[in-house]
């Protein structure tokens, strides 16, 4: 570089910090690649859409569980029969939300979770089914021994297992957005770091090329004053 001209020292400088400045680009754009990413493919598709369904199955099976106890208490046939079929259809609602859910699953934990929530699901129908058949019946003393040891069992085991598909969603989703501020840290550090550096880079570059300049015209000034002294011994270099 010593015996470069001024034109292939300026292009060297020029090109380290231009090198400098495309790593700092491509950092931040890896960096938004793998955000952009993780929110298309396990926030959108996965894990928001588990909190949705999850949270609409928990609320249609509690408001079908109501109905069914508001039909026990039904002043007329009439009033019962509207609020068993209520309940049936919001049970119908139920089973669209987990087909729902089904669909978007991704994993294999969360595969576990369902599976079990689903055939938890299967044993509170059959003892729904039951209980209803009594309601039509008129039977009250068989229904509240029922009510207590098969209905209200089978309903709160699916139920908290309704709580732990959301729960898992909702930490799912909390881990997710704690991964992506962590890469979103590591970028913004690293930009820092390689900012710093050219910076470093360049003031080093801009001394040693205004050094460059300096030096020989100040030798070329030296030549002059002593040629203008009438010292003609002077080497010209």
């Amino acid at each position: 570089m010593k015996n470069w001209n001024i034109g292939k020292r300026i292009g060297l400088t020029s090109a380290i910090l231009i090198a400098l400045l495309l790593a700092v680009g491509l950092t931040a754009y890896f960096a938004l690649s793998n955000i952009r990413k993780t929110t298309e493919t396990e926030l959108r598709a996965q894990k928001v859409p588990g909190i949705i369904h999850s949270s609409e199955m928990t609320s249609l099976m509690l408001r079908g569980y109501l109905r069914i106890l508001f039909a026990v208490e039904a002043a007329t046939p009439e009033l019962r029969d509207e609020d068993l079929a209520g309940a049936e259809s919001y049970y119908d609602k139920v089973n669209t939300a987990a087909d729902n859910y089904e669909a978007a699953i991704a994993d294999k934990e969360d595969h576990n979770n369902f599976a079990k929530a689903k055939e938890l699901g299967k044993q509170y129908a059959v003892q729904r089914t039951g209980y209803v058949a009594l309601i039509k019946a008129g039977n009250k003393a068989e229904m509240a021994d029922y009510f207590a040891k098969k209905l209200e069992p089978s309903y709160e085991a699916y139920r908290d297992q309704l709580g732990v598909l959301l729960k898992w969603n909702q930490d799912a989703v909390n881990q997710l957005a704690n991964d992506m501020s962590a890469t979103a840290r590591r970028a913004v550090n690293t930009n820092l770091v390689i900012i710093v550096f050219a910076l470093g880079i360049a003031i080093v570059l801009c001394l040693l090329l205004t050094r460059s300049i300096v030096v020989p015209i100040r030798k070329a000034v030296g030549v002059i004053d002593q040629l203008a002294t009438g010292d003609l011994a002077v080497e010209l270099t």
